[in-house]
């Protein structure tokens, strides 16, 4: 067999998300409060269609202070857990990032 045998090339003409994150404070320190923004890109060549979720597991040491929430995401994870999860079903046109962000 050769390596074209096994071409994984890009599935043209659909949604690819990205998913960002990002946090509020440069140094995270115990004790204190500190947040995510996570956000979706549609870097793909169609709107999305149906739903998608994203997951999350903090840094070893950080657990969730709040149960995360955005407009149009329904999401899972309970205080004082170590990851989460999200799914919307919100459409992203192609080329757009995601209206709502998960906080």
């Amino acid at each position: 067999s050769s390596i074209s045998d096994y071409n994984f090339g890009e599935v043209s003409n659909s949604a690819d998300l990205m998913v960002s994150k990002t946090h509020t404070k440069a140094t995270l320190t115990v004790g204190f409060t500190g947040s995510y923004r996570i956000t979706v890109r549609n870097a793909g060549s169609l709107a999305t269609a149906g739903s998608y979720t994203v997951s999350d597991r903090l840094p070893t040491g950080l657990t969730l202070a709040s149960a995360p929430t955005g407009n149009g995401w329904t999401c899972t994870g309970a205080v004082g857990a170590s990851s989460f999860a999200c799914t919307s079903s919100a459409v992203i046109a192609a080329g757009a990032t995601g209206a709502e962000a998960i906080t």
